[in-house]
């Protein structure tokens, strides 16, 4: 369209000038001095517009589905005015008369964004003339990136290993790292000192969280699968309730990333990029996940509790659960349950799917019900060796 504008301009010059030269008169000539006037004047400008340069600020990590604003300045350096000018990145296309301003600011916002790693090498800018002749395109190089984190579900806080009684004589030092819980207050009062109780480190320092892969299902408008989506988003919850000092395993069965191993919270940077990373793989090989959940485990001392978060009741290593379970490692199951599929304090479930997890309780494994709350208030359920429901409470 551009081509055939900057055609039809150039033409109807060189035909008034045609007609000037055959058939003479002053309208002819004053029609072809005035568009072969108007056309090398949007020429010059055009060409003379100078150079550009384009600084962008914005936050480089944001959460999921929550807006934020992106402010622009345009510099330019030149001599001619430029009568418009367009900037435009991925997101937004902002139109002004430039003229003969050396500096523009403008600031828009970005509606929210789904998780992902955003990286902007360049920014559009083009001038052009009053009429849409002619126009001229630069690419400004202006890198920016921006890491979208999921967000952050409640998630139960696991206290039922913590049975230690308020006179429990036996206590020890206390040493950086040990959860404000565990802190004998009354005796630490009269000694001068902290000390913290023996038998009060409830939550372990070494987790394992491992996540499956995607099933084929339907997809929200970015293309995501939204029981994938809110694993996720448990699973950022949950390691938000780590204690601080304890190392957490990260591993995504799909092979989207690499095994991460990090101490919460110092080296939370690798725990986020995995979970902004995971799931980018559209194949899922159950046998290549299992490869990756074995090796997890023998990494791992046997006494690591696992928590294993599965899209749906239709656990694709639910066997081998069972079998660490029963062999005395601590194992929690996520499942995830959609609005509408699952009424307050049930889940819908196959016989063999209810068979499987039954045979999982009965090995000590626990089954929680991770529920979709957009609407309904977040809860989490535990499922019993009947199929009963036990309401767990957050801590």
């Amino acid at each position: 369209m551009q081509a055939l504008r900057s055609t039809l301009a150039v033409l109807s010059v060189l035909f008034s000038g045609a007609a000037a030269l055959i058939y003479g008169g002053f309208g002819a000539w004053f029609l072809f001095i005035v568009l072969a006037l108007m056309v090398c004047f949007h020429l010059v400008l055009l060409c003379g517009s100078g150079s550009f340069s384009v600084h962008r600020v914005a936050p480089q990590q944001v959460v999921a589905g929550e807006p934020f604003q992106v402010e622009v300045m345009v510099k330019r350096q030149g001599f001619f005015p430029v009568p418009w000018i367009t900037v435009s990145d991925n997101w937004h296309t902002c139109s002004v008369p430039l003229w003969n301003r050396r500096e523009w600011r403008y600031t828009y916002t970005v509606p929210g964004l789904p998780r992902g790693l955003y990286v902007q090498e360049r920014v559009r800018v083009q001038c052009e003339d009053w009429f849409g002749w002619f126009k001229r395109t630069y690419l400004i190089s202006s890198r920016w990136e921006c890491t979208v984190i999921p967000r952050k579900r409640v998630w139960p806080m696991w206290r039922d290993t913590s049975i230690a009684a308020e006179d429990t004589p036996e206590v020890r030092p206390y040493v950086p790292g040990d959860v404000m819980r565990s802190i004998h207050w009354k005796l630490s009062a009269k000694r001068g000192n902290w000390v913290v109780k023996k038998r009060a480190l409830s939550v372990p320092e070494h987790w394992l969280v491992v996540l499956e892969g995607k099933r084929e299902e339907s997809k929200n408008s970015a293309g995501q699968s939204p029981a994938y989506e809110t694993l996720l988003e448990y699973a950022h919850g949950f390691i938000w309730t780590l204690p601080r000092g304890s190392v957490c395993d990260f591993v995504s069965l799909d092979g989207s990333v690499e095994p991460v191993r990090a101490r919460w919270p110092q080296e939370y940077p690798q725990l986020q990029l995995a979970l902004v990373l995971a799931g980018d793989k559209r194949w899922h090989d159950d046998q290549r996940g299992l490869l990756l959940l074995q090796r997890a485990l023998a990494q791992t001392a046997p006494a690591t509790p696992l928590l294993y978060l599965a899209p749906s009741a239709n656990i694709k290593h639910l066997p081998l659960l069972t079998r660490l379970a029963a062999s005395g490692r601590t194992v929690y199951v996520g499942v995830y349950s959609a609005e509408g599929h699952a009424k307050p304090g049930s889940l819908l479930l196959t016989e063999a799917e209810r068979s499987g997890l039954n045979r999982l309780a009965a090995a000590g494994g626990r089954i929680v019900v991770l529920r979709n709350a957009a609407l309904l208030k977040e809860r989490a359920e535990m499922i019993g060796q009947e199929g009963k429901a036990d309401e767990l409470r957050y801590g």
